[in-house]
């Protein structure tokens, strides 16, 4: 059952203007003296998404850029009553104009790019979304989840100590957990500390503060290799003969032994298997 009383007509401005509407026709006169064809686009919009939350409908308003939001808001905020004929009138050329979409496109270029996601190359995906900006692609929040762990930790160690209380707080609880493995000891507990001084962090804060770290996401230079430069020799290695692996490891431990070590923990060789399987056989 639909509260009329509810729905909205624009408030009188003074001088008896109505805003978008024309007067209501008396009573008695037979139809609507304001066809939906006076009515503004914003008015019928307020009228649909008034309509849809009174009958319980979940509409995700939230995906709507911030400045279109406020128009629908302030628009809903002007009106008053609506009578049924103008009612209907607008939720039937709501509803026609659904039965005529025959295809619809990703939300903006942020939709656009998951869309295509995986088909075009990430070179690409990078520039659009520098050249877009942050802002462009919705809540930065939910961009920082889904970065893996020790790339968070790589964000919180380059940013003061109220910054990673922040993005540890608005982590889920696994994610949180991963993060903190993945940094020092006592940056870990300075962090958890700090998450006790953010009570009265206001909601423009941490907005912020998610829009600087997503930006420093998109800065990163795209990397040519996914796999560090350590794993890539061990990975030849492995399928070189032994001698020959040897020889290499030695001379990498002369001219560089951290990295020599990076390789010899990326080699897999059938030897590291008898290696373990032995230890295992002489344990008790």
């Amino acid at each position: 059952m639909l509260q009329d009383d509810m729905l909205a007509l624009p408030m009188t401005t003074g001088g008896g203007g109505m805003g978008d509407f024309s007067p209501p026709a008396p009573a008695g006169m037979g139809g609507s003296s304001m066809g939906a064809t006076k009515l503004s686009g914003k008015a019928k919009a307020a009228i649909v998404v008034r309509l849809l939350l009174n009958e319980g409908a979940d509409i995700p308003i939230e995906d709507l850029p911030d400045d279109l939001q406020m128009e629908l808001t302030q628009q809903m905020g002007r009106m008053r009553l609506v009578d049924r004929d103008t009612l209907y009138a607008v939720a039937s050329e709501f509803a026609e104009m659904l039965d005529n979409v025959g295809l619809t496109f990703p939300n903006g270029l942020a939709g656009a790019l998951t869309a295509m996601d995986g088909r075009i190359s990430r070179q690409t995906a990078s520039r659009l979304r520098k050249e877009a900006g942050v802002r462009q692609f919705g809540d930065p929040w939910e961009r920082l989840k889904a970065l893996p762990p020790e790339d968070l930790a790589s964000l919180a160690e380059g940013e003061s100590i109220e910054v990673p209380a922040v993005l540890l707080s608005k982590l889920d609880t696994a994610k949180a957990a991963q993060m903190l493995v993945h940094l020092p000891g006592p940056v870990a507990r300075q962090i958890t500390y700090a998450v006790s001084h953010t009570s009265n962090v206001t909601p423009e804060t941490v907005d912020r503060i998610g829009l600087s770290l997503a930006a420093q996401v998109d800065a990163r230079p795209d990397l040519a290799f996914d796999a560090t430069p350590g794993q890539r020799v061990g990975a030849i290695l492995t399928e070189a003969a032994a001698a020959k692996r040897e020889e290499v490891l030695i001379a990498l431990v002369e001219e560089d032994e951290e990295f020599a070590t990076d390789v010899r923990k990326s080699i897999f060789t059938y030897g590291l298997i008898d290696s373990v399987c032995s230890r295992w056989m002489y344990q008790n």
